[in-house]
């Protein structure tokens, strides 16, 4: 069975500059989920910048969009919307963001406090989405992962067309420990394919996954952004291929050529510490691993000739990129 290798939405990051360096580095998810667009009265989908993903597809990667929001008339209409003049493979509904902004607001996580508005939510979505189209990513519960019995019959009475499953509750943010039992019965329970997200940051990380749960697929997040070539090291694991270590000079290469993706994309209104702290948020986890001074400097640069000066004298040079010992998702980045 084909394992698939999907790219987690992440807020801040899976935007169109880092995809577009992504393919060009040779690696390449078989699917991928936007950032979350906020959908609610009042709430503008085509004054979002997701929007350039839609507008300008990078290449020929399936894409479904990820909604997130309570209000269950917005995200049909929006969902409608989407579908009709873009054409995405799906849309995602985001059942797990455990941040305050969202939750606060009752959407995300918060959505697994209310199973039954959410069970609306999940019947109305369901209704309006063609065969394969309907994604849904979620947690395990808000605080306890026992809740995510009860979770899994509201989802299971719509059967979405695919389920991610961040193994963690929404009160354990990035940093709890993982929960596979769960995503294993959700495995058996469940009549879609179940894909498996949480600390796979090297070959032996998914295949760990595999061993103990055996899903449909791998979901990474976090573990790109250090090694975009993780997609085809695991790939190369799984068919017994030889897998070579990442020269750091070709590690410096798709930064440089990350760098030139962010400032191509809006060449007339450079704001260039702007720039660099979009570009900070990659390099805080390429960093993980090396010297911790590399991290120190990067964190300080703020112009762009600093920031390549710092890249150059960690990365342009013999060596390979280094194993973590630990999963760097434990720091705080």
């Amino acid at each position: 069975m084909h394992m698939l290798l999907a790219l987690a939405p992440m807020r801040d990051i899976t935007v169109l500059p880092f995809l577009q360096a992504l393919l060009a580095s040779g690696s390449r998810p078989d699917y991928l989920i936007t950032e979350y667009f906020r959908s609610g009265p009042g709430h503008d989908l085509e004054s979002s910048r997701i929007m350039d993903i839609l507008r300008h597809p990078p290449g020929d990667i399936p894409v479904y969009v990820q909604l997130v929001g309570n209000d269950r008339a917005s995200l049909v209409k929006d969902a409608h919307y989407l579908m009709e003049h873009y054409a995405p493979a799906g849309i995602d509904l985001n059942l797990g963001c455990p941040t305050k902004l969202v939750c606060n607001k009752g959407a995300g996580g918060a959505l697994l406090l209310k199973l039954r508005l959410l069970d609306e939510i999940l019947a109305a979505l369901r209704d309006i989405l063609p065969p394969g189209a309907f994604s849904v990513k979620c947690r395990l519960g808000w605080e306890d992962p026992r809740e995510f019995e009860s979770i899994m019959a509201t989802i299971a009475r719509h059967c979405p067309d695919r389920l991610v499953i961040h193994a963690r509750t929404v009160r354990d943010m990035y940093r709890g420990p993982i929960h596979f039992e769960w995503v294993t019965k959700a495995i058996h329970t469940l009549p879609c394919p179940v894909i498996a997200n949480g600390d796979i940051i090297d070959t032996r990380s998914a295949q760990h996954w595999i061993d103990h749960v055996h899903p449909a697929g791998l979901m990474i997040g976090r573990g790109i952004i250090r090694n975009p070539w993780l997609f085809n090291q695991i790939r190369s694991h799984l068919t017994n291929s030889t897998i070579f270590p990442i020269p750091l000079r070709q590690v410096y290469q798709y930064v440089m050529n990350l760098e030139s993706c962010f400032w191509d994309q809006k060449p007339l209104s450079i704001d260039e510490k702007k720039h660099i702290n979009s570009l900070k948020k990659f390099i805080i986890h390429i960093v993980q691993g090396f010297p911790q001074e590399f991290e120190y400097q990067i964190r300080r640069v703020s112009t762009r000739s600093g920031f390549e000066t710092v890249c150059r004298h960690y990365l342009y040079c013999e060596g390979t990129l280094p194993e973590l010992v630990r999963p760097y998702c434990s720091r705080r980045n």
